[in-house]
């Protein structure tokens, strides 16, 4: 699901053609509070939590 979403393809592209995630550094380095959400299934929840805090950083941890 979530790479399919233009965010997340970036994210992934970033860690994936040897840029050691630069991205993903950029980001967390803001000073926004992070949320993190471990065994989100399909995102639903993170999804929906997201749209109505854009203001937070949202990151979702699937375990299986």
């Amino acid at each position: 699901w979530g790479i399919d979403q233009p965010f997340f393809r970036a994210l992934a592209l970033d860690d994936t053609r040897g840029n050691n995630g630069t991205a993903l550094r950029a980001l967390l380095a803001s000073d926004r509070p992070l949320e993190i959400e471990i065994g989100f299934g399909r995102g639903d929840f993170l999804l929906d939590r997201a749209q109505r805090h854009p203001d937070r950083l949202f990151i979702g941890y699937e375990t299986k």
